[in-house]
């Protein structure tokens, strides 16, 4: 039996045409499958990069629009106070403005006494009354200026604002930027600089 089986495998080894022609075949399956699964592979990395390369600019998309959402939040807290400042200066300029009023009528009260006096009390007092007026204009002018400026810059702001709709506070806020001096007057060149293009 184990010589008849000898001489099996010996005429197997003698006819090694058949096994070479199946072992191509093999590595040709074998070579096939490979390239397959490097092609899947492959695949398989770049979907995972892309996937990564999505949360990366997800995480700095949140993170520019939360340094921005802070930095408005800032400037409206600036202006806010900046109103109000110039609120109260405008009160004490009214006040001063009345004050200057009260002091006039109670020197014409005293004309009577001296003609000269008069008139050299009447011009002080009109001088006075002219330079509250005037600061207290200016301030006005600021005060209006700088509520177009913030206007314009919540405007500008809104992504769904139109072109068209920016028009008009931007128009309101060029004729006051005469009155804006400073960061102010160089936030309004930067905001009017980003609409023009």
């Amino acid at each position: 039996m184990s010589e008849f089986k000898r001489r099996g495998d010996e005429a197997e080894e003698v006819s090694p045409a058949p096994e070479t022609a199946e072992t191509k075949e093999k590595k040709e399956k074998q070579s096939e499958t490979a390239v397959w699964r490097y092609i899947i592979s492959l695949f398989i990395v770049v979907v995972i990069v892309m996937v990564l390369s999505y949360f990366v600019q997800q995480r700095h998309n949140n993170s520019a629009i939360t340094a921005l959402t802070e930095q408005h939040s800032e400037f409206t807290i600036q202006a806010m106070q900046n109103i109000e400042r110039l609120q109260t200066s405008n009160e004490d300029l009214t006040r001063r403005l009345e004050d200057s009023e009260a002091k006039e009528r109670e020197l014409e009260a005293r004309l009577e006494e001296a003609l000269a006096q008069q008139e050299l009390a009447q011009q002080a007092a009109a001088e006075a009354a002219a330079a509250a007026e005037s600061q207290l204009n200016e301030q006005r002018m600021k005060t209006e200026a700088l509520a177009k400026l913030l206007e314009l810059y919540m405007a500008a702001q809104d992504e769904n604002a139109a072109a068209e709709d920016l028009e008009e506070p931007l128009r309101a806020a060029e004729a006051l930027s005469g009155y804006l001096d400073g960061a102010y007057a160089e936030l309004f060149g930067s905001i009017k600089q980003q609409l023009q293009e």
